[in-house]
């Protein structure tokens, strides 16, 4: 907390929310001239990575999505600017609790969330997708906006039953001002789609994916992809295995709803936000338990009247490895003292890039058998803290499993064998990772990425291909003799060489009535059949195809 009201441009800092690895976050009133108040949520980078370009454009990349969305059910940005060299993003504030907690309290209680609460929550948050998948930019170009992070602690819900979708700041599509890195896993594992945790190309199909688990998890009280290794947790997402006890929770009509958006494959799945909010309003119509049941503003004032405008931030983000505590100081009154949930999550304040919830240091994990949330918010009390100790993280696989390697870092060799992982990276500054993987029979892989405390995560699966035999066959005018290092030497044309092992050679043929050679390098992939002829005749040259 902040001892003192802080002047802030045109904003005066009340109360420091939290604070992340590049960014802190303020609940702060907007003054005019004449008096009038507005109560926001500024966002401000730290002075450290003020000067940081691609740092800066992170933040205002996602400001300018925000500020071309406009649906009740998105938050709102008023303002992203620079003040005193600090970059900042002033943004709709909002008294709630998202999802995590709201199961987190109903669980904890015994009891469960009714189907036709949850499903008034997907309505909203469906609504809020198809605004935000069929948005254009000024020209009426399509943005192509993904989410790529829908999860329990980024839908949030106002004390009143406004539901709003927060965290933008992995979000894909045309408003980045950078290319999108394939190879580095973006989101929390356990809310990812199989194509999103296998680094593959994502559609608005990965975000109907990542809400039906969110839906189900809810309804259900059980965890969908639950475990304490986060290898174990991305096999189970890759794979699409939904536990049977988690569907045998619920009825029917709300299986019909959301198995459909959980199909592995994504051309089984519902092909728009739209489609499957028209599948809602339709099992509504039809079923009187959807019609007849208690609804959502009635459902937040009766579980959460007393809570709703204290305690009430958004949980931290396994991505900002940050470990915190909100002190109980403030300078002003209790009836003013609302530590509301911030339409920011702190996984933005790193923007975004998840890890497992098991790696978040310093923060308990309890067991029940009720909803656990992908991760834990502490208690309240104490001071502001930050994880002094950040790590980066690797986690390689291959396909098949079992290949060797090594991992460059520097000046460190790793010696690897798949499945590979370590989180001891020290990333106190930004490193450059080299990566070789071998099999025999299968071709080589190598590849290369950055980790940094903006980019914490690395996690693939690699494909070695199984190496297929080539072929080459060599031709001469009027004739010639062809010789192959280690593969042939002497042999008169046409020289035919099959079973060949795909990769470059050097091809020389001689015409012996003059002596004259002529020689060529040539590179023969997997399966490849290569032909080349040696023209004596005429500019004595080599060719291939």
């Amino acid at each position: 907390m902040i001892s003192r009201a802080v002047p802030f441009g045109r904003y005066l800092l009340i109360e420091k929310i939290a604070c992340g690895g590049t960014a802190e976050l303020y609940r702060a009133i907007q003054e005019s001239g004449n008096g009038f108040t507005k109560e926001v949520a500024i966002k401000r980078l730290l002075p450290m990575w003020c000067d940081v370009a691609e740092v800066r454009e992170l933040l205002f990349d996602e400001a300018r999505l925000l500020a071309a969305l406009s649906h009740p059910s998105i938050v709102q940005v008023w303002d992203y600017d620079v003040i005193d060299g600090q970059p900042y993003i002033a943004m709709e504030y909002i008294a709630g609790l998202d999802c995590a907690k709201i199961a987190k309290k109903i669980a904890g209680r015994g009891e469960k969330i009714s189907e036709g609460i949850v499903l008034e929550i997907a309505s909203r948050v469906l609504s809020a997708l198809d605004h935000a998948h069929n948005a254009e930019d000024s020209s009426g170009n399509p943005l192509r906006i993904v989410h790529r992070d829908i999860s329990p602690s980024n839908i949030v819900i106002s004390g009143c039953g406004e539901v709003k979708l927060i965290d933008f700041g992995i979000a894909k599509g045309g408003h980045r001002s950078r290319s999108t890195v394939l190879g580095q896993l973006k989101g929390k594992y356990a809310y990812m789609s199989p194509e999103q945790a296998s680094c593959d190309e994502v559609d608005c199909r990965s975000d109907l994916f990542s809400l039906a688990v969110v839906l189900l998890e809810m309804a259900s009280g059980r965890r969908i992809f639950f475990s304490e290794n986060e290898f174990t947790t991305l096999d189970m997402v890759r794979r699409a295995a939904i536990p049977d006890e988690c569907v045998n929770w619920v009825s029917g009509g709300f299986a019909s709803i959301v198995m459909p958006a959980l199909s592995l494959q994504k051309d089984l799945r519902y092909g728009s936000a739209a489609e499957m909010l028209d599948e809602i309003e339709v099992l509504r119509a039809k079923d009187p338990a959807f019609q007849k049941g208690e609804k959502l503003p009635h459902f937040m004032k009766r579980n959460f009247r007393r809570r709703r405008c204290e305690g009430m931030f958004a949980n931290i983000s396994p991505a900002t490895l940050v470990a915190f505590k909100v002190g109980k100081e403030n300078i002003f009154p209790v009836f003013l003292r609302r530590v509301a949930l911030s339409i920011l999550s702190l996984s933005i304040l790193m923007f975004g890039f998840a890890a497992d919830p098991a790696k978040i240091p310093n923060i308990s994990k309890k067991k029940t058998g009720g909803f656990a949330p992908a991760s834990t918010v502490p208690e309240i009390g104490g001071t502001l803290t930050l994880a002094d100790d950040i790590k980066g993280s690797i986690a390689v696989d291959s396909s098949p499993t079992g290949a060797a390697g090594e991992i460059r870092i520097e000046d460190k060799v790793i010696q690897i064998r798949t499945p590979f992982h370590t989180d001891d990276i020290d990333i106190s500054k930004d490193v450059e990772v080299s990566l070789s993987l071998s099999m025999n029979g299968r071709t080589s892989v190598r590849d290369s990425f950055f980790l940094s405390q903006a980019y914490p995560v690395h996690s693939k699966s690699y494909t070695l291909q199984k190496i297929k035999s080539a072929s080459l066959i060599v031709h001469a005018s009027p004739w010639g003799v062809v010789s192959i290092p280690n593969v042939m030497s002497g042999r008169e044309t046409p020289a035919l060489v099959k079973n060949l092992s795909p990769g470059k050679y050097s091809v020389s043929v001689k015409y012996p009535p003059t002596g004259r050679i002529v020689t060529t390098s040539v590179d023969i992939p997997s399966g490849g059949n290569l032909s080349c002829v040696a023209n004596f005749d005429g500019d004595s040259r080599i060719r291939c195809r």
